[in-house]
């Protein structure tokens, strides 16, 4: 036994014993300080509104129909990171739609990260989006001035409207432009018509049912001046006599 001990063969054996410990010591020692072990903590948060950013040819494609914002959830080992994602001003991740390989129609599009840390997973909700395709397409039209009756209130009423500019360009998809009927400035709900009103309004384009399509208008916004006319009625004029009749008149007619 003693030669054995003191032989070659004895030392290697024993080497290999050794560095089999160092490496399977190594390696749990590894495992235990590496991140996303069950004893440590993974937090999560849940981010809503985020936006989606389309990534296509706006010179040649108009994209419509999509869910422009979706609900993000973080979750990570490290609270720091997973605090300055969900915080809009410092967070480093965007979210995209591919749509550079895509020719018109109609697709489901995967939404994915752009920028998310490495120590940061995430998901999105929903995972697609559905966007419709459709070559652009511009076009002038006049703009309307469409006063719901909510905004006038009782025995006023409207004189004139008038916008600046009176026409603007409206951009959006070849078909989709085929349902537009008119565009029409929107009064903010705010408006109360018992006096003239002028001020800058936002525009939307719609069908012949009144139904708002998706379309870019230039500018988006005219200047709206609407002239409103205050309650009016005739009365009578009655005159009453004062004073004592001097002397030497009989009376007065008026």
């Amino acid at each position: 036994m003693k030669e054995f001990m003191n032989s070659k063969p004895f030392y290697v054996l024993l080497s290999l014993v050794l560095a089999l410990l160092l490496f399977f010591n190594a390696n749990a020692s590894s495992q235990r300080n590496s991140p996303g072990r069950p004893n440590e903590t993974l937090f999560d948060e849940t981010v809503h509104n985020v936006p989606v950013n389309i990534k296509v040819d706006t010179s040649k494609y108009y994209v419509s129909g999509y869910q422009e914002e979706v609900t993000v959830y973080l979750s990570s080992y490290n609270r720091i990171l997973l605090d300055a994602e969900k915080n809009e001003s410092t967070r480093s991740f965007s979210l995209e739609a591919d749509l550079t390989k895509k020719k018109e129609g109609t697709y489901d599009v995967p939404v994915r990260f752009v920028g998310l840390e490495s120590s940061v997973d995430g998901e999105t909700e929903p995972e697609t989006i559905s966007v419709t395709i459709e070559k652009i397409k511009q076009k002038s039209f006049p703009v309307q001035v469409k006063i719901p009756d909510k905004f006038i209130q009782s025995g006023y009423s409207v004189n004139e409207s008038v916008t600046d500019p009176a026409t603007v360009r409206v951009e959006t998809g070849e078909q989709t432009m085929s349902y537009i009927d008119h565009v029409e400035v929107v009064l903010p709900d705010e408006v109360n018509l018992t006096h003239d009103y002028s001020n800058m309004v936002e525009l939307r384009a719609v069908d012949k049912e009144g139904q708002e399509i998706s379309a870019i208008t230039t500018p988006e916004k005219v200047n709206v001046s609407i002239k409103v006319l205050a309650p009016t009625k005739q009365v009578p004029v009655e005159l009453v006599q004062s004073g004592k009749m001097p002397g030497g008149i009989k009376g007065y007619n008026f």
